[in-house]
């Protein structure tokens, strides 16, 4: 019996240990395809995509939506500038490689960290652990930082932008972090009207989807960090897929509260798809 519980405690003591270090080596990790001067040099002689946002661009803590548009047109280059755990004010820091990479079409999909940091005091002192935060994040910080891109965007590139309205935080509609996503989408959808970039309802679409399924979510938005945690050992020491790790946990379009599986990363991919085909198809890049 003894024996039995030292080694269940030792495998949680390692399980424990292996999920600081990939938390850690994921927080700092660039997309292999981020816009480094090298990636941007071997872009040249294409037209140029560049995705930007956190994590749910990213693509390592769930489905990878940017790898299934680069699919769909093998013919451009395609540079990932998502980085975990940033909110807009991290992604405006570093906006400088989205300008660098003198982009034909830009999307943007941000601000699940912006909420989420404020959602307790708990959160907030994680982020600022992760040398996210220095102050409270604002919804006044959010817009600025947003149009702040936006202008930068317009100043100095000829991209057609796309914005996405926020995806789902956990799949309780009526959670006020849910609630307030919802506000914070309202403003991208003005900010978008008010510079007349694309639109791209990503939000609209998860909500609809869940509406119709009349789902009810077996884990509640307070359960995010064990969720993450659990999904980042089944994913990367287990090997078990996103979307098993979702089917799991009882999810219709997430994995852990946060990230998404391979049906809202569709979702997104057909979104961005048909935007980038629209203007395309215009020639308008």
């Amino acid at each position: 019996m003894q024996i039995a519980l030292y080694i269940i405690v030792s495998l949680i003591g390692l399980f424990t240990l292996m999920y600081f270090i990939l938390r850690r080596f994921m927080l700092k990790r660039l997309p292999p395809n981020y816009p480094t001067s090298a990636n941007i040099s071997a872009t040249k002689g294409k037209k140029v995509v560049v995705c930007a946002g956190d994590s749910n661009t990213q693509g390592n803590m769930g489905e990878n939506w940017v790898l299934r548009v680069e699919k769909q047109f093998p013919q451009y280059a395609f540079l990932n500038a998502g980085i975990n755990a940033d909110l807009t004010h991290t992604l405006l820091a570093r906006f400088d490689d989205v300008i660098a990479a003198n982009p034909d079409f830009v999307t943007l999909l941000i601000g699940t960290n912006d909420i989420n940091a404020t959602m307790s005091p708990q959160k907030e002192k994680r982020y600022r652990q992760m040398k996210k935060v220095a102050k409270t994040p604002t919804y006044k910080d959010f817009r600025d930082n947003t149009i702040e891109m936006i202008e930068a965007l317009k100043e100095k590139t000829a991209a057609k932008i796309a914005i996405m309205s926020l995806p789902l935080i956990s799949e309780d509609l009526q959670h006020s972090v849910n609630l307030k996503a919802d506000k914070y989408s309202e403003g991208i959808k003005a900010i978008a009207d008010l510079y007349a970039i694309d639109y791209l309802p990503l939000r609209e679409k998860q909500k609809a989807h869940l509406e119709k399924q009349l789902h009810k979510p077996k884990y509640q938005y307070e359960d995010t960090d064990k969720l993450i945690y659990y999904a980042v050992i089944l994913r990367y020491i287990l090997f078990q897929s996103f979307d098993r790790i979702s089917k799991l946990f009882g999810f219709q379009l997430l994995t852990d509260n946060l990230h998404q599986n391979g049906t809202s990363a569709q979702m997104i991919a057909d979104l961005v798809s048909t935007f980038i085909q629209k203007h395309s198809e215009k020639g308008e890049s």
